[in-house]
């Protein structure tokens, strides 16, 4: 009886760490750069829909987002998707932010980075960054 408590346990613990690539497409994600608390700018973009953009000086633009763009973008951030990500701080007052995974009934789930991270993964991180925003962008002014 045990050893069968023992492997329900070793199980439960399997299903509870499996990886967010693993889990439901998110319904909508988020990239967000802020400095000092403040906005900079911020794209939310649901899976297939009406994407929203905004400015630093709150100023939104709308535009559409099939289910194949939403995609492409989340596979930019697949490798993160669930996982922590932990950096050196080097310079402590740029710019920094999040790339959020939203499900309907679930907590989001985060990737917070810092434009001071120089370890790790950062260069990674920093380089889908600058892919996202093209893509992003395009999506933006195609409308």
């Amino acid at each position: 009886m045990r050893r069968f408590a023992l492997i329900a346990a070793a199980v439960a613990t399997c299903l509870i760490a499996l990886p967010a690539s693993a889990q439901d497409a998110p319904a909508s994600m988020t990239l967000i750069w802020k400095s000092w608390g403040n906005r900079l700018t911020e794209w939310t973009i649901p899976r297939g829909g009406e994407g929203r953009y905004i400015n630093r000086e709150g100023e939104t633009v709308a535009f559409p987002v099939s289910v194949e763009q939403f995609d492409r973008f989340r596979a930019l951030f697949a490798p993160y998707e669930g996982v922590a990500f932990r950096c050196e701080r080097v310079l402590t007052d740029g710019a920094y932010g999040s790339v959020i995974w939203s499900r309907p009934g679930q907590a989001d789930q985060s990737l917070n980075f810092d434009a001071g991270c120089t370890s790790g993964d950062a260069n990674d991180v920093f380089q889908r960054l600058e892919q996202a925003e093209t893509l992003l962008t395009a999506l933006r002014d195609a409308r």
